[in-house]
């Protein structure tokens, strides 16, 4: 296999996304100490001071699931990249890992935004996510696109 600048980027980027892998099992066993410091920083913004114990439980299973859907995202892009390593960015499977990652971004988004009330400055992550998920959805029309026509080009002389 001969290793040009596109090999080498899905190879860093496989290698990224293990290492964030690793991070988010990290964070995964700490979670709950982190959230509850987290919650008890003093700020003038938001209703924080407030929060009941059912309210930190609620902020903690909204920050699991953020969690494992980011490692469900993490898995589902260094696929993808192992999917350019292979040559198969024109193929439908491609696309299909594509709207995952997006609705992925979308879920993180929503995630997010149940989490504003309490920290303004997660707007900034359902703004992010929202972006980041309509950028995903638009690459995905556009390889689509391309799958069509090298597959018409295929069945011409």
């Amino acid at each position: 296999m001969k290793l040009d600048i596109k090999n080498a980027f899905a190879i860093a980027g496989i290698v990224a996304c293990i290492g964030m892998l690793a991070a988010m099992i990290l964070i995964l066993l700490y979670l709950p100490p982190l959230v509850s410091a987290l919650i008890d920083i003093p700020d003038q913004l938001g209703d924080r001071n407030q929060l009941g114990a059912d309210g930190r439980h609620m902020i903690l299973l909204d920050s699991y699931a953020m969690l494992i859907l980011a490692m469900v995202c993490d898995a589902l892009v260094a696929w993808l990249l192992v999917g350019v390593i292979r040559k198969r960015e024109h193929t439908k499977g491609f696309g299909y890992l594509i709207f995952a990652i997006a609705l992925c971004c979308l879920g993180e988004g929503l995630l997010s935004l149940l989490l504003v009330l309490h920290f303004q400055m997660a707007l900034f992550v359902v703004c992010i996510a929202f972006a980041l998920g309509l950028c995903m959805l638009i690459v995905r029309h556009l390889l689509a696109q391309a799958a069509e026509i090298k597959q018409e080009n295929e069945f011409t002389i």
